[in-house]
C-alpha cells in the first residue's frame, strides 16, 4: 500500500475506533481509490456499512474483495456477516464455512459468526420464531431485526401482525428505545383494541418516556378489558411508584437549584427507589454529593450512571469530576479520555480533560504526595561513600533478546546501588513492566524517565486501554509504584540527588532550519495537544521539580532525560529531519536551574561522557545560543541497544566518576 493509501486507512481506523462510521467510510473510500492490492480498506468499509445498517453495500464490498482474492478469509467473514444481516442465513453459513477452510484457527469472527448463524437456523423456520429465540437469549437488537422481517410473513391488519408488533415493542423497550416501542404498541392496540398485552406494551413505553399519567391510563384501560391480568396489575402499582419518584425528582431539582444539596441528595435517593435504572437520577445525586464534597458517594453514583448509560458524556464527566475532587487526577484524566472515545467532541469532557491536563503539572495529587512521602528521603541518611550509581538507556527489552541482558545481571552485586534508566525500555506496557521489574530485583533503587518508544500506543494492542500517551504515562507511574521503580526526584544518599526530567523534542533544536518538518517520527504516540506543543507540556511537568536541591556546594545532583538537552551532543547526521526530532535546548535551561553536576540522556544510541560548551542564553530574537557562562555539567549517554553491553558507573566512593564495568 502506498503512502497516501496507508495514511487514509489509518485515519479510517482512528474514526472506526471512535465509532464515527460515516467518517471512517470516507477515509476508507479514499484509501480504496489509491490501491488495488491491499484489501484491508475494502474489508473495513464493509464492516462500517454493516454498522450503519447498509447491508447490501457491506455485501458488495465483501464480494468485490473476494473477486480479486478468493482466498481472503477476512472477506468471507465480511460476506457472512452481510448475508446474516440480510436474513440470508444459508448463504451466511456457506460464507463462514468457506472462510474457516482458509483460516480454521479464527475464533473471533468466522467461528463466532458460524455459531450465531447455526443458532438462528436451529431456532425455527419463521422470522417470528427466530425473533422469539433472540429475545429469549437477550439479543434484543437481533430480535428487532427478525420481528421486522416477520412483518413480511404475516397478513397486514391481522392478529398475527398485532402479535409481531407487540413483540417488537417489547424488544425496543429492552433497548430503552421508548418512542419506537410506543409506535409499535399503538399499532398493536389499534389492531386488537381489547387485548391486555398490547396495553401493557403501551404503558411500558410511556413509562420509559417518563409519561407516568399516560402509562397509568394505559394500564387502567388494559385492566378494564382483562381485569385478571397480573402483568397489568403489577405494572399499575409500579407506575404509581414511578409517579411518586417523579414528584421526588421535581422536589430534588428545586432543592439543588436553591443550594440545598443534602435535601437534593435525599430526594434523588427517593426517586431512585422508584426508578432504579434511571441513569439521570444517579447522575444528579452524584452532582449533589460532589457539591457536599462527599467524593466517595459521588463516585459510586457516577459509576452507576456510567454502567447504565456508557454512551452518555455526562456519565463520564460525573465520574471524572468525583475522582478529580478526591485528588485522583490521574484516574480522572483517564475517564475523561475514555469518555471522549465514546462521545467524540463532547465539550464538557474536552474542557474537563484540559483542566486536569494543566493541573497535573502541579503534581498535587493523592498519589504524587504519597510518592513524595514514601520515596524522597528514604535513603537521605545513607553515607555517600556506600552508594554506587550506574546509568543506562535504550534497553528495548522487546528487541534482540535484550531482556536476557537484564536477567543476566547479578542478583547480589548491586543491592546497595542505584540505576538510572534514561528511557526507551520497550514499546508496550508489558515489555516495560517486564524489563523494569527485572532490574528492580538487581538494584536497591531504579530511576526512570520515559522515552518516545515507552509512550507509543500500538494499534490493536493498547489503544483501548490507553486513549492517549498521557494516559499511558500516568498508568506507567502506577505500574512502577507496584514494582518499586521511581520517576520522581529523591535524595538517594547524604547530599546525593537523582532528578528525573520529562522531555520531548522541539523542532527548533534544528539550528539550520528551526521549524517543524513534514515527517512524523513517532506516529504511534497520541497526544491531547498538537505534536509541536508536546515538548512544552513535558517541560511544564518538570516545573515543580526544577528547584534548588543542594544545601551545600559539595552536594551532587544527577539529572536525566531521554532526549538531548544540547545541540553539541552527537546525533546521526544525514537522516531526514533527525535534528528536529532528537532534542530540546529549553530542557538544558532546567538542567542548569537544578544546578546539575551530571545529566544522563539517551535516544541516539551514540554513547559518550563529557562537558559541553557554554550555558544557553536567549538572544534578542528569543532563540537559545551557547553564549553564556562556562557550562560545568557533564553529559552522559550509555545506551544498551546499539552500544556496549556493560554497566557504566558514574558515582562511587563518594565522588563522580566514569568507569565501564562488565555486567556481572
Amino acid at each position: 500500500m502506498g503512502g497516501r493509501a496507508e495514511t487514509y486507512r489509518e485515519k479510517g481506523n482512528d474514526a472506526y475506533r471512535l465509532e464515527q462510521w460515516d467518517e471512517a467510510i470516507r477515509w476508507y473510500t479514499l484509501a480504496i481509490s489509491e490501491t488495488d492490492d491491499d484489501l484491508r480498506p475494502l474489508g473495513n468499509r464493509s464492516a462500517c456499512y454493516a454498522k450503519i445498517g447498509k447491508y447490501a453495500e457491506a455485501l458488495g464490498d465483501a464480494n468485490r474483495g473476494l473477486e480479486r482474492r478468493p482466498r481472503w478469509a477476512k472477506g468471507w467473514s465480511r460476506k457472512g456477516l452481510a448475508h446474516f444481516y440480510l436474513n440470508q442465513y444459508e448463504e451466511a453459513k456457506k460464507a463462514y464455512l468457506a472462510g474457516l477452510e482458509l483460516k480454521p484457527s479464527d475464533t473471533t469472527a468466522l467461528k463466532a459468526g458460524l455459531r450465531e448463524v447455526e443458532a438462528v437456523l436451529a431456532s425455527g423456520g419463521t422470522e417470528r420464531e427466530r425473533g422469539n429465540a433472540a429475545f429469549k437469549a437477550a439479543d434484543y437488537a437481533r430480535a428487532v431485526r427478525h420481528y421486522t422481517s416477520a412483518l413480511q410473513e404475516v397478513r397486514r391488519g391481522s392478529e398475527d401482525e398485532a402479535a409481531v408488533m407487540s413483540n417488537r415493542s417489547a424488544a425496543y423497550a429492552k433497548l430503552k428505545q421508548g418512542r419506537e416501542a410506543l409506535v409499535d404498541a399503538n399499532r398493536a392496540v389499534a389492531l386488537r383494541p381489547e387485548w391486555g398485552k398490547a396495553y401493557s406494551r403501551k404503558a411500558v413505553a410511556h413509562y420509559l418516556l417518563k409519561e407516568f399519567e399516560e402509562a397509568r391510563a394505559a394500564y387502567c384501560t388494559g385492566l378494564s378489558h382483562d381485569p385478571d391480568n397480573a402483568e397489568l396489575t403489577e405494572g399499575l402499582k409500579h407506575c404509581s411508584v414511578g409517579a411518586e419518584g417523579a414528584s421526588s425528582k421535581e422536589q430534588a431539582d428545586a432543592a439543588f437549584k436553591e443550594g440545598r444539596f443534602e435535601d437534593a441528595a435525599r430526594g434523588y435517593g427517593e426517586a431512585i427507589a422508584a426508578s432504579p435504572d434511571d441513569a439521570k437520577l444517579y447522575s444528579n445525586r452524584s452532582a449533589s454529593y460532589a457539591k457536599l464534597c462527599r467524593w466517595a458517594e459521588a463516585l459510586t453514583d457516577a459509576k452507576k450512571t456510567l454502567a447504565l448509560n456508557p454512551s452518555w458524556a455526562r456519565a463520564w464527566s460525573r465520574t471524572g469530576a468525583a475522582l478529580h475532587g478526591s485528588r485522583d487526577l490521574e484516574s480522572a484524566y483517564a475517564y475523561y479520555c475514555k469518555g471522549l472515545l465514546k462521545c467524540p467532541g463532547a465539550s464538557e469532557l474536552m474542557q474537563a480533560r484540559q483542566g486536569v491536563l494543566e493541573e497535573l503539572c502541579k503534581w498535587d495529587t493523592r498519589l504524587a504526595n504519597w510518592r513524595e512521602n514514601q520515596w524522597y528521603a528514604k535513603d537521605a541518611q545513607m553515607p555517600r561513600e556506600r552508594m554506587r550509581v550506574y546509568v543506562t538507556s535504550d534497553l528495548h527489552v522487546d528487541q534482540h533478546g535484550n531482556i536476557a541482558w537484564c536477567k543476566g545481571l547479578s542478583s547480589s552485586a548491586y543491592q546497595h546501588d542505584v540505576l538510572i534508566v534514561a528511557g526507551d525500555c520497550g514499546d508496550t506496557m508489558n515489555a516495560i513492566k517486564q524489563g523494569m521489574r527485572e532490574l528492580k530485583t538487581k538494584f536497591r533503587r531504579v530511576f526512570f524517565t520515559p522515552g518516545n518508544h515507552d509512550l507509543w500506543i500500538r494499534p490493536g494492542l493498547e489503544d483501548q486501554e490507553y486513549p492517549d500517551s498521557v494516559c499511558k504515562l500516568l498508568a506507567m507511574l502506577n505500574v512502577f509504584d507496584e514494582i518499586g521503580v521511581e520517576m520522581a526526584p529523591a535524595e538517594v544518599a547524604q547530599g546525593l540527588y537523582v532528578v528525573p526530567l520529562y522531555s520531548w523534542y522541539n523542532a527548533a533544536f534544528d539550528e539550520g532550519d528551526p521549524v517543524p518538518g513534514s515527517l512524523r517520527y513517532d506516529k504511534f504516540c497520541k497526544w491531547p495537544m498538537p505534536d509541536t506543543d508536546v515538548w512544552q507540556y513535558m517541560l511544564n511537568l518538570n516545573r515543580e521539580r526544577v528547584r534548588q536541591y543542594k544545601r551545600h556546594p559539595e552536594e551532587t545532583v544527577l539529572t536525566c532525560s531521554h532526549f538531548l538537552p544540547r545541540h553539541e551532543l552527537p546525533f546521526p547526521w544525514g537522516v531526514a529531519e533527525m535534528a528536529k526530532n532528537v532534542g530540546c535546548k529549553e530542557l538544558d535551561l532546567q538542567v542548569q536551574r537544578v544546578e546539575a553536576d551530571m545529566h544522563v540522556y539517551g535516544h541516539t544510541h551514540m554513547n559518550g561522557d563529557g562537558e559541553c560548551g557554554n550555558q544557553y542564553v536567549r538572544d534578542s530574537s528569543g532563540a537559545l545560543s551557547a553564549t553564556g557562562a562556562k557550562n560545568n555539567v557533564r553529559y552522559c549517554q550509555m545506551a544498551l541497544e546499539g552500544g556496549e553491553r556493560g554497566l557504566y558507573c558514574v558515582w562511587d566512593k563518594g565522588v563522580l566518576m566514569g568507569v565501564r564495568h562488565d555486567a556481572v
